[in-house]
């Protein structure tokens, strides 16, 4: 897991093969809860290309996510890339572990079919 704390770290994200971006707050209850899923998910993918954004420290970057990509902001919100493009996303209570494995297997080439 690795803090999306720039533009930079944005391009890294689109140039990547395929990732994961979780928007969240660190104060919203939803997002604690969507953040359990996350671990959930990390427990069983490790390997999971998995870059977060804290969307009150990175709001500039946080609207910089929606404007590059047509993606409306939400947060919580789980968005997958893949060559860049957004491929698969949720939001709030939608963020579920075992979601995030499926769109992974199913549209991706991180951690291969189970």
């Amino acid at each position: 897991m690795q803090t999306l704390a720039s533009s930079r770290d944005l391009d890294a994200v689109l140039a990547a093969e395929s990732a994961l971006l979780f928007k969240n707050s660190t104060t919203c209850p939803i997002s604690a809860a969507a953040r359990q899923e996350v671990e959930k998910l990390l427990s069983r993918r490790p390997e999971a290309p998995l870059y977060v954004l804290d969307v009150h420290e990175s709001a500039d970057l946080s609207e910089d996510v929606a404007r590059r990509t047509g993606i409306e902001h939400e947060s919580p919100q789980m968005i997958l890339f893949v060559r860049g493009e957004p491929v698969w996303q949720a939001a709030h209570y939608s963020i579920r572990a075992a979601d995030v494995e499926r769109a992974l297997d199913e549209r991706s080439a991180v951690g291969g079919r189970r």
